[in-house]
């Protein structure tokens, strides 16, 4: 009845009353393996943290000291989760080992668990023990397309670029209607020094790509680097305008776009709306500052000023879809948001961490 009663809260997210139910159960039967399993779900973090509260450590300890000794005879599932414990311990290689033997190398269950040990790997810096794991779930899940984009993102992260678009290009053969895919390969290239190939790809597939935030942002920026800021400051609109949670990355894109296109006040303007959007982002202040440095005095807004984007009329495609006019590639002065040196304060990456 207890262990029913606890099923029951776990399924409408009570997780709380869930552990008091199963610590009850496991009172009134110490051994009870559904009781411990159930006591996992409740208490533990399901997927990677980068700190765990005191709750969760308690309760990692508490799992292994009930585990230990008898991990034979646990069901697949908790000893997924004993592994999982070891995980969130930092103890990446116990827990590998625990996974791949509770899995004999055949059990597509123990695919999630590998991903999320390996994004712990990415994090800890331990890269080959991550793509060692993201192999190993490929073996199990050989049609899993979003394992071969993660482990590609991860040999570009490693400086693996050949082997990165190598894999991404097959992947878009089997896959070729996959905008995932598409803006994976496009990232590549751009980290590759390739904007173009990234610009031609987006290009090949415009209307999807234009609906899709992520496609789009990828698309401003190849345009950007390919030297056809026009292009850029479309895609770049779009998503200000339809992707609200895109809106920094969207008004960075812009601002860089504008001030290619010599622009400046424009720039101050998207700048504006990217220091609104993430007020403790120093580069986007800093960006702000060094556009407003560009305008003619009469034409400065003051610091606290309310900067809105000024209409430009219907928003139209087709610069994207023509090929980039002959023009100046956009400046390479040294100017703050070059110098950017943590992930979240860049413009959209072409390397997200493995999903």
């Amino acid at each position: 009845m207890l262990l029913a009663k606890a099923d029951r809260a776990l399924e409408r997210g009570s997780r709380d009353r869930a552990a008091r139910r199963a610590r009850a159960a496991l009172r009134l039967q110490p051994e009870s393996s559904r009781a411990l399993l159930l006591l996992a779900r409740a208490t533990l973090p399901r997927e990677p943290v980068l700190k765990l509260t005191s709750a969760e450590t308690s309760a990692i300890k508490d799992l292994l000291r009930r585990s230990e000794g008898r991990l034979g005879q646990l069901s697949m599932q908790l000893r997924y989760w004993v592994a999982w414990a070891h995980a969130l311990r930092d103890d990446l290689p116990l827990a590998a080992g625990l996974v791949q033997a509770a899995s004999r190398g055949q059990d597509p269950d123990a695919v999630p668990w590998l991903k999320r040990i390996s994004i712990l790997a990415v994090w800890r810096g331990d890269h080959r023990r991550a793509e060692a794991l993201l192999r190993m779930a490929i073996r199990l899940a050989p049609e899993h397309q979003a394992l071969r984009s993660d482990l590609a993102i991860l040999l570009l992260v490693q400086g693996r670029t050949e082997a990165s678009l190598d894999l991404l290009r097959s992947l878009l053969a089997r896959h070729p209607e996959s905008l995932s895919v598409r803006r994976d390969l496009a990232g590549a290239w751009l980290a590759s020094g390739r904007p173009d190939r990234a610009l031609a790809l987006l290009r090949g597939r415009l209307g999807p790509c234009l609906a899709s935030p992520g496609c789009s942002l990828e698309l401003a920026q190849s345009a950007l680097l390919s030297g056809d800021p026009s292009s850029a400051r479309i895609a770049a609109r779009r998503v200000l305008d339809q992707a609200p949670t895109h809106r920094f990355d969207a008004a960075m894109l812009l601002g860089r776009a504008c001030r290619a296109a010599d622009e400046p006040a424009r720039a101050v303007e998207a700048y504006g709306i990217a220091s609104r959007a993430r007020p403790s982002s120093v580069l986007a202040r800093e960006a702000l500052e060094y556009a407003r440095l560009a305008l003619p005095s009469q034409d400065a807004p003051a610091p606290n000023e309310e900067i809105r984007i000024r209409p430009e009329g219907p928003l139209r495609t087709t610069s994207v879809v023509s090929p980039p006019r002959a023009q100046t590639a956009p400046k390479t002065s040294r100017s703050p948001e070059k110098a950017a040196t943590s992930p979240e304060e860049r413009p959209p990456a072409s390397t997200p961490p493995p999903r």
